[in-house]
């Protein structure tokens, strides 16, 4: 089983924090960060946009909270989305790849690569992957990072996959934002 995530993407500004920030000022849902994720149907919505899911993942248990939703597949692979990166895409990508090569537990990383034909709502994504080993774990991992600006913001969907996987959830990810849909 996919173990939680090495290292979450940090951004300089981040609703989570101001969230998290007012917890002990109140009790609602909020509280413990971002909402994630809802689902009807095949049909996942987040603040402002609505996409599918793609055939086979459902909603994680770790939807919403440290990240703006996330889903995951009958073998724990996940995928989960992040926004208000004060960087530009590229610069993001690359900077999130290079942060979780080097991050405290990776024993060794293969050198980023780039992932082509990410469209993201209609808009071309940068995309890159990690191939990584945790010292916690016995297989390798890949990560990967789609990035686009939107609203004078980037934002990214991260994927997170045993390498045996990397392709159908690599498939998934490109699926999930090719049906991406801005409101």
């Amino acid at each position: 089983d996919a173990l939680p995530p090495i290292a979450t993407p940090t951004a300089p500004i981040s609703k989570a924090t101001t969230a998290s920030a007012s917890a002990s000022a109140s009790a609602t849902s909020t509280a413990s960060g971002y909402p994630g994720f809802t689902q009807s149907g095949s049909t996942l919505k987040g603040s402002n946009f609505t996409t599918t899911l793609p055939t086979g993942w459902t909603l994680s248990a770790n939807n919403g909270g440290k990240n703006e939703g996330e889903i995951v597949d009958p073998n724990n692979n996940l995928i989960d989305y992040f926004t208000d990166f004060q960087r530009k895409a590229s610069e993001n990508c690359a900077y999130q790849a290079s942060t979780i090569a080097s991050a405290t537990g990776v024993e060794t990383a293969q050198p980023a690569v780039p992932v082509s034909g990410a469209t993201w709502a209609g808009e071309a994504a940068t995309g890159v992957e990690v191939m990584l080993k945790r010292t916690s774990q016995t297989k390798q991992e890949v990560v990967g990072y789609y990035c686009i600006d939107h609203a004078g913001l980037s934002i990214l969907v991260r994927s997170i996959s045993w390498a045996s996987d990397r392709a159908s959830v690599q498939a998934g990810a490109k699926q999930l934002l090719a049906r991406w849909k801005w409101q």
